[in-house]
């Protein structure tokens, strides 16, 4: 639709068609200073297209390229290039003269001119300052390629690959890789900040300072979660990207995404725990990392450990992740203690393929400590306990991953981490250093642990993805992820082959099933509770009375032996996520699709084994996925294709909230 002109202005005379198009030249920046070379318009002239301009036409061209010129200074207008190109007086061929960039007020704005053309450009940005030429980029066939880098080049690769540092020494994500490294895989999903690959000088008297590094294709099968998870679709690929690669180097785009860059107080700090973590000096240290919400406790914790791991000052590290939000290594809703002895190259969804050992791993059901702080403290000391009895024969520091609650209550729930797992270094993300440090006045009177406080650097996600974005793409990540294979295997719910478990007969799998905080659910209303929800499977103690030493086991119309509260975590651990797929009364089965091996899922048999249900929910795309456009799709449990209004299906009713807000004095209890 032509835009509307204000009645007092004098109405123009159209534009010949050569005019228009060197107009659009002009708003549009048709010849961006780093694109191809201007075209010559002696080329229109030899195809008999006339070239001269009327007078009323080159005076209103120039008139156009004065405003554009004058709009930077209006604000808020769009951002454009002009391409001055300087016409010669016989209309003979086009010769560019000079480029610069200019802001173009918006329609309507103080100095504006009002156009058809379309005067967004996409400026191309550098993502990586490595020079790329035929000496040292050596693309291969099958995709791989060997990057030759100097010290201070940077390399940033958006997807997911294998590296093998041939020659010399880089970093990513804070460790230091050289050829005896290895072989190591990195994800690198536009979901977070891109991992930047650095050359770095070799100190050792003999050695070149340059780099060699060999990429090559990864194919894990986890590219393949868009298929049932909507929040993975295109976070592989950049834009216009081809999808046949695993991975994309980024040397310059339109379209930018993070990177992950460690800003040198942050090298400086860490560096300084470094030294004080020097097995000859003192025991090994217990570092807390501690901060508010999105600051990048997550970020510095993988660098932190990246550092340790390969600045051989240990051997190991012990990762104490207490964030039921954003977890390091497990679905949402759990806390767990690792052992890592590999760098760290990935995010959070990609924990399932990472190299790192479970030690121990506790259910509280809750993306938040503020549902039931006494299950999360108690959770948090059974977790201290297990790293108290390995750490003694394998040394190693202690880095724990607080979650971002730190005002009121979980305040004091710091001030109980901090007193229970005896920290001796915190440190503290700020986004501003204008306010107080609450975390200040939680620090035992003797003994303090010493303090570092860091200002939070860039983005360490990507700001279209929520928290709960990313705990949908973890949760998924986790239920299509193959133990057997180690590999991701992404296919529809319905179409996947569940495992049977009895839980009635001689040899049950199952010994107990319960529901957080549900105490007062009548024992017939528990099949349609349970039945394609999201539950834990937790191993419990072989002494009867680890099931039973707080309620005693109901048995349900349907045999399902109903337990109204929980096992304490001092006597039993989560070994597995699980989807109950279907519960065959007949059989006295039910019906899982869980995070377990094969070999894990035949050990429940020996084993005392309780299904808890928590409060966190499967995507709902993950539910409907295979179902046609005509949704018609048979065998698709928990879906229902009614056109009614009213609302009466399972799951209709909110959930019941309970903050169970409680005194300090109440939190031992």
């Amino acid at each position: 639709m032509p835009k509307r002109q204000r009645e007092d202005e004098p109405k123009q005379a159209p534009l010949s068609a050569l005019a228009a198009r060197r107009l659009r030249w002009l708003t549009a920046g048709a010849q961006h200073p780093e694109s191809k070379e201007v075209e010559r318009v002696g080329k229109e002239k030899e195809e008999g297209k006339a070239l001269e301009l009327s007078n009323e036409e080159t005076h209103r061209l120039r008139e156009v390229e004065m405003e554009l010129k004058k709009g930077g200074g209006s604000g808020g207008g769009k951002r454009v290039v002009i391409s001055h190109v300087q016409i010669s007086s016989g209309g003979g061929e086009a010769v560019p003269t000079y480029s610069a960039e200019a802001m173009a007020a918006a329609p309507g704005g103080q100095g504006g001119v009002e156009t058809e053309t379309d005067t967004k450009v996409d400026k191309e940005v550098r993502m990586s300052n490595f020079t790329l030429t035929s000496e040292n980029y050596i693309p291969a066939q099958d995709g791989s390629c060997v990057v030759r880098m100097a010290p201070g080049e940077t390399l940033v690769i958006l997807g997911e690959y294998e590296l093998r540092v041939r020659k010399g020494a880089i970093t990513i994500s804070g460790a230091k890789l050289t050829r005896q490294s290895g072989c190591c895989q990195v994800f690198a999903p536009s979901t977070h900040a891109l991992p930047e690959i650095a050359c770095v000088k070799v100190k050792r008297k003999g050695e070149d300072s340059d780099a060699e590094v060999l990429f090559t294709q990864a194919e894990s099968g986890i590219r393949n979660l868009g298929r049932t998870c909507p929040v993975a679709n295109g976070i592989w690929v950049p834009v216009g990207g081809d999808g046949g690669r695993s991975f994309h180097p980024l040397f310059t785009t339109s379209a930018p995404l993070p990177v992950l860059t460690i800003p040198k107080q942050w090298e400086e700090t860490l560096g300084g725990i470094e030294k004080v973590a020097n097995p000859g000096n003192t025991a090994p240290p217990v570092i807390l990392l501690s901060g508010g919400k999105s600051v990048g406790k997550s970020t510095l914790s993988r660098i932190f450990t990246n550092r340790l791991l390969t600045a051989e000052t240990y051997p190991r590290v012990y990762y104490l992740d207490v964030d039921p939000g954003q977890p390091s290594f497990t679905p949402p809703g759990f806390l767990s203690l690792h052992l890592l002895e590999r760098p760290i190259l990935g995010p959070p969804f990609t924990s399932p393929l990472l190299p790192k050992t479970l030690i121990t791993a506790h259910h509280i059901g809750y993306t938040s400590p503020r549902e039931d702080p006494s299950a999360y403290i108690r959770a948090i000391l059974a977790l201290l306990s297990d790293y108290r009895s390995a750490a003694p024969t394998d040394p190693g520091p202690l880095l724990i991953n607080s979650a971002g609650w730190i005002k009121s209550l979980g305040l004091e729930l710091l001030r109980e981490i901090i007193q229970a797992s005896c920290t001796t270094d915190i440190v503290y993300i700020t986004s501003t250093l204008d306010h107080l440090i609450p975390i200040m006045d939680v620090l035992p009177p003797t003994n303090p642990p010493r303090m570092h406080v860091l200002i939070s650097s860039a983005t360490s996600e990507n700001a279209r993805f929520t928290a709960a974005d990313l705990r949908t793409l973890q949760t998924s990540s986790f239920i299509h992820y193959c133990p057997d294979t180690l590999r991701w295997v992404v296919k529809p719910l319905a179409e996947i082959q569940p495992w049977r478990l009895p839980y009635a007969g001689t040899h049950p799998a199952i010994d107990g099933v319960s529901i957080l905080h549900e105490e007062d659910l009548p024992p017939t209303e528990l099949l349609t509770a349970i039945e394609g929800t999201l539950v834990a499977v937790v191993e419990v103690d072989e002494d009867e009375e680890s099931i039973t030493e707080t309620a005693k086991i109901v048995l349900t119309p349907e045999e399902l032996p109903y337990l109204p509260t929980p096992p304490a975590p001092e006597r039993s651990r989560a070994v597995g996520m699980a989807l109950i797929k279907g519960v065959d009364v007949e059989k006295r089965e039910v019906w899982v699709v869980a995070t377990l091996s094969s070999d894990d899922a035949e050990r429940l048999r020996g084993k005392r084994t309780v299904l808890v249900r928590g409060r966190l929910e499967l995507c709902a795309a993950e539910m409907v996925a295979g179902v046609g456009e005509d949704y018609t799709r048979p065998g698709v449990p928990w879906v229902s294709f009614g056109g009614g209004r009213t609302g009466d299906g399972k799951g209709s009713s909110a959930w019941r909230v309970r903050r169970n807000l409680m005194r300090k004095g109440q939190l031992g209890r």
